[in-house]
């Protein structure tokens, strides 16, 4: 079982949606998501600069669950935590500071807390998607998590998709862990699914497409979608690099997925240093050099880029 690379890939709250501005009534009655996203050590947020101002300015509010939820926008979990526990003391079946708390827990790892607490979102509110989604992912992440376990995940996510037909995150966990549990064809399925969704603006849909697709022997999909992503985000690094494994491993065309590897390894606009090791160490092994010098020159790539921060996943533009 892939354990620890399902917890590097999967851990996703919620993704491809931005925060809508709203009033703040609008803001006291709703339950949260769709906000961020959460991969390996890493958060992208899937929100603009001039949105992310308008969060911040969610907390100068004299509401404790505004400024839950503008901390919680904006990165701060642990502040949300606070303000949303300061706002279930005053009313403890308070659907929004619920859904705010349990969110929260699940940025900060916490996964037993934040089970229980959407579970508590749950009594109060039984068709949340949300509680559904966060309750897979506790039960995915949690310590030493068996067959079972990943099971019981699954339908926890199903179940999210099943409570609202614009649930996007659940579907991206779902599939991703469809994938990594070697079910490729199921994945595609999922990814294909949230893809229709999103009207095909979720661009982690469909490099889930491409790459279950591909891993299923399927390489005319996983460049049909491959390609779509790169039309909307020419920099886009996991396309790319994926691209190139379909010509490689799908197509036996090593000229061309050395062009996109080089290609990816050349824009100075892609910042994501691991999925350029990915590709140089592809590359080199596609080039015949020797196991040895490859890790040396992983060894000279870290020295050299030891003061960058590596990003996990992507944030979509």
């Amino acid at each position: 079982m892939k354990t620890i690379k399902i917890i590097a890939l999967i851990p996703l709250l919620t993704y491809c949606t931005s925060l809508n501005r709203q009033s703040k009534a609008e803001l006291e009655h709703q339950t949260t998501g769709n906000t961020f996203v959460v991969q390996g050590q890493s958060q992208a947020y899937a929100y603009s600069t001039e949105e992310r101002n308008y969060w911040l300015k969610s907390r100068a509010s004299k509401t404790a669950k505004t400024q839950a939820l503008g901390a919680l926008a904006t990165g701060e979990a642990e502040s949300a935590v606070e303000l949303a526990r300061a706002a279930l003391q005053k009313n403890p079946a308070d659907i929004s500071a619920l859904s705010i708390l349990a969110s929260s827990l699940t940025v900060l790892k916490e996964y037993e807390l934040a089970f229980y607490y959407a579970d508590e979102l749950e009594k109060v509110y039984p068709e949340s998607a949300l509680a559904a989604n966060i309750k897979g992912l506790a039960t995915m992440l949690k310590l030493k998590p068996r067959a079972s376990d990943f099971a019981l995940a699954k339908q926890y996510f199903r179940t999210a998709m099943e409570r609202d037909s614009r649930e996007i995150a659940a579907g991206l966990n779902l599939g991703y862990l469809e994938l990594e549990l070697g079910q490729h064809q199921s994945a595609q399925s999922i990814f294909e699914d949230v893809a229709q969704r999103s009207n095909k603006e979720c661009l982690a849909a469909t490099l889930g497409v491409g790459i279950a697709s591909l891993r299923a022997g399927k390489p005319d999909i996983a460049k049909k979608a491959l390609e779509e992503i790169l039309a909307k985000n020419p920099n886009h690094p996991d396309a790319l690099y994926h691209l190139a494994l379909v010509y490689k491993n799908g197509y036996n065309n090593p000229e061309k997925a050395r062009n996109y590897l080089t290609t990816l390894l050349k824009r100075t606009k892609i910042q994501n240093l691991a999925i350029k090791e990915r590709a140089s160490s592809t590359l080199r092994k596609m080039n015949g050099e020797s196991p040895v010098k490859e890790r040396e020159a992983i060894a000279q790539t870290e020295s050299e880029d030891d003061a960058l921060i590596l990003q996990a996943g992507f944030k979509e533009e």
